[in-house]
Order: structure tokens, then C-alpha cells, then sequence
């Protein structure tokens, strides 16, 4: 999958307002393919279309084990 695919859906959990050089621009979950993330969330496509029509506008996200 291509990096864009990855981004077919995505969901920005947080962002780097303070632009601290090395904390990235943005915090997501979106789409897998199947390999590590650079510091996101991944999901299947269909596991995230799913919470994304759940979600509502401002819903603060946590991410548990």
C-alpha cells in the first residue's frame, strides 16, 4: 500500500501547535497497511470507517491497551 492509501481515512487525534522541532505535526489514526507507524494509530480501513462514523465533532480520543 502506498503511503497515500494510508490516508484514505484518517482521523487527527492532536497537533503540534507549539511546533517543537522532532514532535512532528500531527498525531492520527488512519488507515494500515500492515506495518509500523512513524507514531500514529493504525487500523483496517473498515475498523476506522466505523469509528469515524461514530465519533462525534470534538470527541477527545484515548488510546488504551
Amino acid at each position: 500500500m502506498c503511503a497515500a492509501a494510508q490516508y484514505a481515512h484518517a482521523v487527527v487525534m492532536g497537533v503540534n501547535k507549539a511546533r517543537v522541532p522532532g514532535n512532528g505535526g500531527a498525531f492520527f489514526v488512519h488507515t494500515s497497511d500492515g506495518g509500523p507507524t512513524a507514531g500514529c494509530v493504525s487500523l483496517d480501513d473498515d475498523t476506522l470507517v466505523k469509528i469515524m462514523r461514530w465519533l462525534q465533532p470534538g470527541a477527545l480520543i484515548a488510546v488504551a491497551k
